[in-house]
């Protein structure tokens, strides 16, 4: 029978040696030990505290101190982000059908960064478990998440039911960094990925024109994230005029592009099948369907760009403006 007795033992010899220990009294061979011992202790209670945060949530005692979930309740208390701490939560459930994982992780062989991806691809793909803990331990974290990444899609040969399972992962996550400042983190499927880049570049073009025409100059993303505001603060104002126009049912360009004055889409025809994806038509940022103008005068318009932005491809072929990004595997702006 564990109680915490031990481990509050193990935290005061732990603080006795930190309290003591000064760098500059150990040799470099020394130093080097003291790193790769560190290394693994901190692993190993990495995981030690995700597998006692897995038991508290099940127990659902979160609650009872006013957190929304059991992972806000591990943020708050470990002084990291909610998406880490749900991911250690993730992972520690997953670890119990993961002998090889487990017991790496245990040993301080693995971090939580590596057991995390480790255990999803395990989880679909069991005889790759003993391989992807051996890789974990001579490759790099973003060999070993484009070979995670490669295990999972390898499981699931059949191209829709990938698309499903990437679709269902959808996520996008918010939050404050260290400098003060706000950050997004989206997920979803490549299509839905090259729709809100189409039209987000469409304004993107507009401010780094502009941006040129004054004699300015700055870095592609800032003018993609100028865009991506505009595009929210366009379809913010479509929303508000919808809601005040009479329903009506509206055909043409704007409607097939899913354009402001269209009609939402069933989620049928937002996940069409793989054979029948392409690319998204163009769309003009920040326009609106005439009749949804007239019908309510006083209703916002979205403002759009001074220069009008092109159409994807014609932003693609302009060699000056700035280009979407390729998705990488393993990039985490791609996410796990």
């Amino acid at each position: 029978m564990f109680d915490g007795s031990t481990m509050r033992g193990i935290r005061e010899a732990v603080a006795a040696y930190a309290a003591s220990f000064d760098p500059g009294l150990v040799s470099v061979g020394d130093a080097e030990k003291v790193v790769e011992d560190a290394i693994a202790a901190e692993n190993m209670l990495a995981t030690i505290k995700a597998l006692a945060a897995r038991r508290v949530a099940d127990t659902e005692g979160w609650r009872r101190e006013g957190d929304l979930s059991a992972a806000h309740q591990l943020a708050r208390k470990a002084g990291t982000s909610v998406g880490k701490a749900k991911e250690a939560l993730e992972t520690a459930a997953k670890l119990a059908e993961l002998p090889e994982v487990d017991g790496a992780a245990r040993r301080g062989e693995l971090s939580l960064s590596q057991a995390g991806p480790i255990a999803e691809a395990a989880t679909k793909n069991p005889s790759a478990e003993a391989r992807l803990v051996e890789k974990a331990k001579r490759s790099s974290l973003g060999e070993l998440l484009d070979e995670c990444a490669r295990t999972r899609a390898a499981a699931e040969p059949d191209g829709e039911a990938r698309h499903r399972a990437i679709h269902a992962s959808r996520f996008l996550r918010r939050r404050r960094a260290a400098d003060g400042a706000g950050e997004l983190y989206y997920r979803s499927t490549l299509e839905e990925m090259a729709q809100i880049f189409a039209v987000v570049q469409g304004f993107a073009q507009g401010f780094f024109q502009r941006a040129r025409a004054e004699g300015r100059r700055e870095p592609e993303e800032a003018y993609l994230a100028d865009g991506l505001l505009a595009a929210v603060k366009a379809g913010a104002g479509a929303a508000k005029a919808k809601a005040g126009a009479p329903r009506r049912t509206t055909t043409g360009p704007a409607a097939e592009a899913g354009g402001p004055g269209a009609p939402a889409a069933s989620s049928v025809a937002s996940h069409p099948k793989a054979s029948d994806r392409q690319a998204p038509g163009p769309q003009a940022p920040g326009r609106q369907a005439p009749e949804r103008q007239a019908a309510d005068p006083q209703a916002p318009c979205p403002q759009a760009p001074e220069s009008p932005p092109p159409s994807p491809q014609a932003a693609t072929a302009t060699t000056a403006g700035p280009q979407a990004p390729e998705p990488q595997a393993g990039d985490p702006a791609a996410p796990d």
